[in-house]
């Protein structure tokens, strides 16, 4: 199935804002904890940058020095290069395909017209679960870490998805929607350590944020939902339109969209309980 994730997706760009500002403390949390171990001001690789949005925002600080955004939507790129312009030359956001085979030689290049010849850290958030082979991408990057760099990876899994009532009803979702959506890993947030360890990296943590929906008000219980859950119809329909004679994922729309209404209908009831576990590994290059 010709299938590849695009933040241009009806609604995405407006998830994603919304994504990006509940986890900056999150991310944070473990940039700081990275950029703290460095005794000079680094240089930062952000793949999977979208429009620059979370890259302008995670990594403005003085200890950074410069920072090379990658993604692989043009219109995003341009919109990042615009904003980018007013931070003068340390950020540079380029057009380009993680999953290429040519994409470390590409990137070396990229990295000579900046004046780089290593990155201190990697930072790739919710970017894993959507390629085909993350552990070649893990491995490959060996190539242009400093001889002290770290790497920052936050990831999702479903796994972390717990609600009462509705129990049954969240996990027919999740279970349908990870059959059904075969090109993202659903699961990727527990591989995370040992995909790290195959690939060659050593001391890695795994940092940990839980949110609920305790104390939430509607506004706060729907974003809870839009985040969680609102893109999940809008890939199928992406799904559809790239293999239009797929009559059974048609099929499984229609369940979709009946079972995710009464979901988002159960997040607005005081009595729902809603609570999502995320994740963060940060490593050393062995």
């Amino acid at each position: 199935m010709d299938y590849k994730y695009n933040s241009a997706m009806k609604g995405e760009k407006e998830r994603l804002i919304r994504q990006s500002d509940g986890y900056y403390e999150f991310d944070m949390s473990a940039i700081n904890q990275v950029t703290d171990t460095f005794d000079r001001t680094v240089c930062v690789l952000d793949l999977g940058c979208s429009d620059g949005r979370l890259t302008f925002s995670r990594f403005a600080s003085e200890k950074i020095k410069k920072v090379i955004g990658i993604d692989y939507n043009e219109r995003d790129i341009e919109e990042a290069n615009e904003i980018a312009a007013t931070y003068g030359d340390k950020f540079k956001f380029y057009r380009l395909d993680i999953e290429s085979v040519d994409f470390i030689s590409r990137l070396k290049k990229i990295f000579v017209e900046n004046g780089i010849e290593k990155v201190d850290i990697v930072f790739s958030a919710l970017v894993l679960h959507h390629l085909r082979a993350p552990e070649k991408l893990l491995k490959n990057l060996h190539e242009v870490f400093s001889r002290d760099g770290k790497i920052i990876i936050r990831g999702s899994d479903d796994g972390g998805k717990l609600c009462y009532p509705k129990t049954e009803l969240l996990e027919d979702i999740l279970r349908k929607y990870e059959k059904a959506i075969t090109v993202s890993d659903r699961s990727n947030g527990r591989k995370l350590y040992t995909r790290l360890f195959d690939s060659e990296y050593r001391n890695i943590r795994i940092l940990y944020a839980i949110t609920d929906t305790c104390g939430k008000d509607l506004s706060q219980r729907e974003h809870f939902f839009d985040v969680g859950f609102g893109f999940r119809l809008n890939t199928i329909d992406a799904l559809i339109r790239s293999d239009p004679q797929n009559e059974q994922l048609k099929k499984e729309r229609e369940w979709f969209e009946r079972a995710l209404s009464e979901l988002r209908r159960a997040f607005c009831e005081p009595d729902f309980w809603y609570c999502n576990t995320s994740y963060i590994a940060i490593a050393e290059v062995e």
